[in-house]
Order: structure tokens, then sequence, then C-alpha cells
């Protein structure tokens, strides 16, 4: 259904639609907008990165299995987050060649749509998610370039509203499959913790050591009995995942959330609304401030 929506988007566009081009704010605001779902698809690559690393290191110390087919199945995750974070990287040039394009030059902006055009269908099916990309965004795709060979990008609002639409939708769709990724490394990463903590291999000084600097004070190894330090460490060590998790769920929102926005005021340019971009900016920057917070914190256990 929604390939069929898009589709029949697009061929009223080719049809003979009437648009009014972006104006500077959108483009702006869209360009931004499109580089922070980049962060978020990069993000989550470092994060199946992490899961793999931490199962590679307890399957080391333990000697359960971990061959081929288990890295293969996270250098398909990884390939598959890089093919979209791609697309939003097209996007990007989208926007930025749109704004040449307002003055006069559309060489730039046909080369960008074409480079959007083939992300967009480069686009894998996800591992583990029932998800079809080719159905959501095949058609539009298509569409899209044999429009934008013969015509300027500012009169193409329709077309990129629907690719927008149809983004939209596949982030939504398989959101369950990007929270697996969190999950994943949450628990990949206490599994391993426990064996280290186990085997002695792990002290608990660096999450105090951490507190102390946050407070602007050196911490005193001797002056802390070993028990004691441990039940601190642990609890920072909660304290911590949960923050971890209260950002990564900020960052999934709100990603969520700028993309709908942008898809929502494409569409009021093409009803002839007045564009009001306050939601669009708020949720662009709360993404890309959970985002910058989430890389700041350590990644358990090795940190």
């Amino acid at each position: 259904m929604a390939a069929l929506a898009i589709s029949l988007a697009v061929v009223g566009c080719l049809c003979g639609c009437k648009d009014t081009p972006p104006d500077a704010d959108l483009l702006t605001q869209g360009g931004q907008a499109a580089a922070v779902v980049r962060s978020y698809y990069e993000a989550l690559q470092q994060t199946v990165l992490d899961s793999w690393e931490f199962e590679a290191a307890f399957s080391s110390l333990t000697g359960v299995a971990f061959g081929e087919p288990e890295q293969a199945g996270y250098a398909s995750r990884i390939a598959a987050l890089a093919a979209r974070a791609a697309v939003a990287q097209r996007l990007e040039d989208v926007y930025s060649a749109a704004m040449q394009l307002r003055s006069g030059s559309d060489a730039q902006a046909t080369a960008a749509a074409e480079g959007l055009g083939n992300a967009l269908k480069a686009v894998p099916k996800y591992p583990s998610s029932g998800v079809d990309p080719s159905a959501v965004l095949g058609q539009a795709t298509d569409a899209l370039l044999g429009f934008l060979r013969n015509r300027s990008l500012a009169n193409s609002n329709r077309v990129l509203t629907s690719l927008l639409e149809g983004i939209c939708t596949l982030f939504t769709d398989e959101s369950a499959a990007y929270q697996s990724v969190l999950s994943e490394r949450e628990q990949s990463g206490q599994h391993l913790l426990e064996i280290l903590e186990r085997q002695k291999m792990v002290t608990a000084t660096p999450p105090l050591h951490d507190l102390a600097a946050r407070l602007g004070v050196p911490w005193n190894d001797a002056g802390t009995a070993q028990p004691q330090a441990e039940t601190l460490a642990l609890a920072l060590t909660t304290v911590q995942e949960k923050r971890a998790e209260l950002l990564d769920a900020c960052a999934s929102t709100e990603t969520g959330i700028l993309l709908g926005e942008l898809a929502a005021r494409h569409q009021d340019l093409v009803a002839g609304r007045a564009v009001n971009l306050d939601n669009l900016r708020r949720a662009t920057a709360a993404a890309n401030t959970c985002l910058q917070q989430r890389a700041l914190l350590p990644k358990q256990p090795n940190d």
C-alpha cells in the first residue's frame, strides 16, 4: 500500500502538476535534517561493530562458537545500515544542489538527484526485518530518475515529497530492528563484562576515576577498600547504562519525528499551506544532541 501511494503521487506529478519550489529555509533545514539521519545510521553501524567486537572477545574467552556465519550476519547488518546512511547523504546532496538551482544551475541538481535515486535502489533488506525497501521506495525512485532527467528540481517538490514519505515509512517500519541493534550491544557487553570480572581481568577503578574527574577531584585508589569500590562501581555502571538507554531512545524517537516533520513540511508546500519549520528545527536539534551525548559515553566493557 505504501508503494502504491507513492507511485500514485509521483504519477500525478508527472502528468502535469504545478509545484512550488522549496524556499531557502526549507532547503537549509532539510539538509541539516538529512545530516542528522545520516549520523543516526552511522551510530547504529558503530553499535553493531561494538556487538561484533564483544561477541568475538566472549568467544575467545569462553570457547563459545563464533564462526563465519555469525560474523557474516554482523557484516550484512553493517552493510544494510551503511546503505541507509548513503541515502541520507545523497538526500543532503539534493538539498545542497537545490540551493544552487535557485541561482540557475541545474546540472548539479540533476546529478545529485540521480545519486539519491541510485542510493535508494541499492538499499538492501535489513536482516531480521520483514520490510522490503524496494516495495516502499522502488517505483518512486524510478519516477524520480526519469523526471529529473528532463525537468528542473525546483519543479519536483511532489516527487521529493513522495520519496521523503517513503524514507519515513521505511524508518518507522524498521524501528523494531534498530531497537534490537541497541539491545544486542547491551546484552553482549554485559555477558563479556561478567566474564572479564569473573576472571579478574578488569578493575572497578575506571568508572570511579571518571566520577571523580566530573567532580573535579582526583580519585584515591588507596583510600577505598576493594569491596566498597566494586559496589560503587556497579552502581555507577547501572546509572550509565540507563543514561545510554535514554539517549538511544531519544535519538531514535527524535530522528523518526524529524523525518515525519520534513515530509509534512513538503506536503504543506504541495498543498499551498504555510510552511512552519519550528517543530522540524526542534526535532533535528534534539536528535543531534542525543547522538552527540551518546557518542561521549564510554562503551562497555572496554572503557
